[in-house]
Formats: structure tokens, C-alpha cells, sequence
């Protein structure tokens, strides 16, 4: 799975990415956080879906970054939605 992370293919190398970081591997979720900056929205938006369901306090400041500098206003809103939660799990 760690060679699909170096393919030009975006497709690949985020599922590569995603496989990796639910093992807990922080590679994959160093490059799915990367994935979050792409100018494709559709792309942002499926990284944004899977890291839903990934709860990691390394997540915290890029939804904070993705919330408030967002173009895409839906995307911006559930990034704080995902903040929100991830804040409330690490303040304890």
C-alpha cells in the first residue's frame, strides 16, 4: 500500500492513503490532510468523507484551516461540523 502512495494517479493514492490511516498508519493520514489542499472540490470533498470516520487530534488544525479558508461554503461547514466534534473528544 506505501507504493500507491507515490502513484500520479490521485484515485490510487488515496485509497493507498486511506487504507493506511485506519491501520493507524500516520503516513496516510499525513497524505489525506495534504488531500485537503487539492483545488479539485470533488477530491476535498471525498478526503472530507473519510476522514469522518477517522477521529485523530492530528486532524484538528487543518478542519480549522479548511473551515475558515474554504471556497467551497458546504465544504467549509462540514469541516467546522467535523472541528467541533474532534475538539469535544480532545478537551476532555
Amino acid at each position: 500500500m506505501k507504493l500507491g502512495l507515490e502513484n500520479p494517479d490521485k484515485t490510487v493514492s488515496f485509497y493507498c492513503a486511506l487504507g493506511l490511516a485506519r491501520m493507524g498508519d500516520k503516513a496516510g493520514l499525513k497524505i489525506l490532510i495534504n488531500m485537503l489542499t487539492y483545488n479539485e472540490s470533488e477530491i476535498r470533498s471525498l478526503v472530507l468523507d473519510s476522514l469522518s470516520k477517522i477521529e485523530d487530534r492530528d486532524l484538528i488544525d487543518p478542519l480549522n484551516k479548511m473551515s475558515l479558508n474554504d471556497k467551497n461554503p458546504g465544504l467549509a461547514k462540514k469541516a467546522a461540523n467535523m472541528l467541533k466534534k474532534l475538539e469535544g473528544k480532545y478537551k476532555k
